[in-house]
């Protein structure tokens, strides 16, 4: 977009997401100013954000099935670092005998 007038180029305006939502669905209430700084830059999409909402809800189904303390639970500024490794649930794989984990 340009401005009739001085014909500076504006960004387009982007789409708007609720980052707040994002750490409202986290488990652990620490690390929010890092956290929502890191989703502003990475998340640009709404697939992306989706797909982060979805690696929240593998992350508190892992969390859960650990029966991990809270204050064990990494911070939401240091998840949104790597929020993309828990795209996929993880998986109960066998070890070297064969037996599940």
């Amino acid at each position: 977009m340009q401005c009739p007038r001085c014909s500076y180029k504006w960004k387009e305006i982007t789409e708007q997401f609720d980052y707040e939502a994002l750490y409202k669905a986290f488990p652990r209430k620490r690390g929010k100013s890092q956290g929502l700084r890191v989703a502003r830059k990475t998340i640009k999409s709404r697939a992306q954000y989706e797909s982060c909402l979805k690696a929240i809800e593998n992350f508190n189904l892992a969390m859960k099935k650990e029966n991990r303390e809270k204050d064990k639970i990494m911070y939401f500024g240091t998840f949104m670092g790597q929020w993309t490794d828990w795209l996929q649930p993880e998986e109960e794989t066998p070890d070297v005998f064969g037996f599940l984990k």
